[in-house]
């Protein structure tokens, strides 16, 4: 009977061990998906408004970000148009990138124009340009502190040969000024 009463208080000890190691184990997965729930989620991503190209900063997840920059691996001159002439900038300057994000809070959106798409596309065509950029976007969860870095592509291609309904805007009215201008100086 001994023997009995001694193979299971050994079974007992067994089976409280393994328990201890399955409920150590499921706490830490549901301290994890905690954490995944609430840390910040940031991407960068292509988007359009009208006929312009807008890149975008984005704060999907429910966790404020901190220190957030964004690293292109890739050449990074796109054509800009502004209103009075077409010129190159490089997007590494744009105050977004170059300077960082010092603070984004859950679900925030930071977005700027980076070009127009049919102007981006001749250009593409016309100079040989990449349709797509890579980069990291790095950040700190403002809470526990962990830091992220999720890689990224940019890629134009899909916007390719879309039609845009056509508006028009004040950029519109001042090219249409600038045709004007140069045809009344031809004149003299």
């Amino acid at each position: 009977m001994a023997i009995v009463e001694l193979l299971a208080v050994i079974a007992a000890a067994v089976a409280t061990i393994i328990y201890a190691g399955l409920t150590w184990r499921m706490v830490n997965e549901m301290r994890q998906t905690r954490l995944n729930q609430e840390r910040p989620y940031l991407f960068v991503e292509l988007s359009r408004q009208q006929s312009s190209i807008m890149m975008r900063i984005v704060n999907g997840g429910n966790g404020s970000a901190s220190h957030v920059k964004v690293v292109f691996d890739t050449p990074s001159v796109i054509t800009f148009e502004n209103a009075a002439e077409s010129q190159l900038i490089d997007i590494t300057q744009l105050p977004m990138i170059r300077g960082g994000i010092p603070f984004m809070s859950p679900h925030r959106i930071i977005e700027t124009s980076i070009g127009i798409f049919s102007e981006y596309f001749e250009k593409v065509k016309s100079e040989q340009r990449p349709t797509t950029y890579t980069g990291t976007i790095s950040y700190k969860d403002s809470t526990s502190g962990l830091e992220y870095n999720e890689p990224f592509v940019l890629d134009f291609t899909h916007f390719e040969g879309m039609s845009w309904p056509v508006r028009h805007d004040m950029h519109d009215l001042v090219k249409q000024f600038e045709e004007i201008k140069k045809l009344l100086n031809k004149r003299g």
